[in-house]
Formats: structure tokens, C-alpha cells, sequence
């Protein structure tokens, strides 16, 4: 009798409490930004913008935990290990999710079983640029100079299998010729070098090279992306210069698979109305980035497409990394 009275108090307590348990609103406790790059950059910084707004809105501090290295490999190898419970979400640059699983033959993680995508945070604004002292004014100068000379044109990445990387080798394929890569430890490494032209070419964010461009110290010749920007309107595509690359790179957020649909789809709502705040407050600076609010469904069509332009890219050019 004591064991049956037991049980059926446990089962009481069970049915009375679960349903509230249940119907705990979500956010009920910190929500964790797990960002795949160092503190100071571009992602880290629009993770930390929109996670302030995010604050005040859902009522729950936002804790930014950076995971650096490896092309972004590392983060998302943390993410995929991280608990689904609905708090914590990663940010990627779109090479963790598309470029990476296009040239590695390892990669700690599937992007489409291990990751459900949940918002695009911002489009990232590339531009191609060349020391104003090198006279490239456009693409086909640096690939007649490429030609002409090939001892001193070369084009600077961040790295072997980057996006410059692989958008080189379609300039090249594209237009018959080599042009010697020469891969930098990081992105202000690789700034200084076009600027001193020891480098005669690359693709950068606007935001990193705005200020040159506005002392004439360095020339934007190409847009990266499907249209010309609005305040660089004499600036055109590469498309528009025979080049046929309309890949693009943007920083996203995504959640560890089996997060809650009903979580996912309620993040998605917030961080929508969190950019647009930020963009309203400038917050965001619009001439380093632009945003626009997809629904998680339009962005999870938008990951796959993306994924499928990259690895197309990828295949052309030929590059592959162990």
C-alpha cells in the first residue's frame, strides 16, 4: 500500500507540475552567442550589437563566447557538440557552412544534419581594391598586367582556400592566365601589403578599407556580389566584367541540431527586429554591411542555395585541402 500511495503521489505531483514546467516562456535564462571568430572582428562585433539589442527586448543578457581558429571549424565543431536546449546559438561567416565543406575532405561537422539555420545577421560588403599606386583600374587591367608582367602581379588572400582564394582562380580561369596567390596570416596583415603594393590585388570588406578608398589611397575596381552598391554606383560587378561570380559571403546565425522549431522560429522574429533596431540607431553601419529580414524558412532556403553556388565554385577552380 505504501509503494502504491507513493506512486500515486509522484504521478500527482507530475501532473500538477509538468504542465508549468512545461510553459516556462523561452527566454527564461542568459542565452549564449557562441561566435566562431576572435573578439574585435566583424563577426564578433555584429554578434555583440545584435546580442545587446536581443537584451533588452527578450529581457535576458546575451553572453558572447568566442571560439576562434581553423577557418571557423572550431566553432562550429563546438556547435555541433552543444546542447539543443534552445539557449545557445552560433555565428558563422557563410565560409563555415559553404566554403569549408566545398574544399576540405575533413570538416568536424555536416552543416546541413548538425545545424538548423535561424537568421541572417547581415550580407558582408566585398570589394576588389588595389593600391591607387599600382594603376589597376579595373579587372581587365590586372589581368593584362598579369599577362604582360607576371613576375610582379600577384593577388593577396587571407589564406589558402579562402573566399579571395577561390575568387582568384575563377579571374583566372575566366580569363586565361595566372596570377601568382599569395595567402597572409590575417586581414590587416593582407591590408598593409595592398596598400604598400606588395601585393597588387584583393578582395576586402568595404568597412576595412572605406577610409583608404576615401583618402585616394586605394582604388575599388570590382563589387562582389549580384549589383553595384549605392554609394559606390561607378563601381561595377565582376559579372559585369566577364567575370561569373555571384557568390557572396554573409554572417548568419545558427542553432545546434534539434533545437525546438518553436524556439528557432521565435529567435528568428527577435533577431529581425533586433537588426532592424540596430540599423535604425546606426548601430549597424549600412556601408559595411547590408541586412534584410528572411523568415527562417527563406533563410534555410538561402543556406542551401548559397551552398550550392560555393561548391560549384569550388569545383571550378580546382582547389582542394586535406
Amino acid at each position: 500500500m505504501k509503494n502504491r500511495s507513493s506512486t500515486a503521489l509522484f504521478a500527482a505531483l507530475a501532473l500538477a507540475f509538468g504542465p508549468a514546467m512545461a510553459q516556462d516562456p523561452w527566454p527564461s535564462k542568459p542565452i549564449k552567442f557562441m561566435v566562431a571568430y576572435s573578439a574585435g572582428g566583424t563577426a564578433d562585433q555584429i554578434a555583440r550589437i545584435v546580442g545587446n539589442q536581443l537584451s533588452k527586448d527578450l529581457k535576458q543578457p546575451v553572453v558572447i563566447d568566442n571560439r576562434p581558429g581553423a577557418s571557423g571549424m572550431i566553432g562550429g565543431s563546438a556547435c555541433k557538440s552543444a546542447s539543443p536546449d534552445g539557449y545557445t546559438f552560433c555565428v558563422f561567416l557563410s565560409d563555415v557552412v559553404t566554403i569549408n565543406p566545398a574544399l576540405r575532405k575533413k570538416v568536424p561537422y555536416t552543416p546541413e544534419t548538425d545545424f538548423v539555420p535561424v537568421a541572417l545577421l547581415a550580407d558582408h560588403i566585398q570589394v576588389l581594391v588595389a593600391s591607387t599606386k599600382s594603376g589597376i583600374k579595373d579587372v581587365n587591367g590586372l589581368v593584362n598586367r598579369a599577362k604582360q608582367d607576371p613576375a610582379s602581379t600577384n593577388w593577396g588572400s587571407w589564406g589558402i582556400g579562402s573566399s579571395g582564394h577561390l575568387l582568384l582562380s575563377t579571374i583566372e580561369k575566366a580569363s586565361n592566365t595566372t596570377i601568382t596567390h599569395v595567402p597572409y596570416v590575417n586581414t590587416p596583415a593582407l591590408i598593409t601589403a595592398t596598400l604598400t603594393n606588395e601585393v597588387s590585388a584583393t578582395v576586402a570588406g568595404y568597412g576595412l578599407v572605406r577610409g583608404y578608398i576615401d583618402q585616394q589611397q586605394m582604388r575599388p575596381f570590382a563589387v562582389m556580389g549580384t549589383k553595384r552598391l549605392s554609394f559606390l554606383p561607378d563601381v561595377p560587378t565582376l559579372e559585369e566584367q566577364g567575370i561569373p561570380f555571384r557568390a557572396t559571403l554573409w554572417y548568419g546565425l545558427f542553432a545546434p541540431a534539434g533545437t525546438s522549431p518553436k524556439i528557432v522560429n521565435d529567435m528568428n522574429a527577435a533577431v529581425n527586429k533586433a537588426v532592424e533596431q540596430a540599423v535604425a540607431t546606426k548601430a549597424i553601419d549600412l556601408k559595411t554591411v547590408t541586412t534584410r529580414s528572411d523568415t527562417q524558412p527563406e533563410f534555410a532556403e538561402f543556406v542551401t542555395r548559397e551552398s550550392t553556388v560555393w561548391r560549384d565554385v569550388a569545383r571550378r577552380s580546382g582547389i582542394k585541402l586535406d
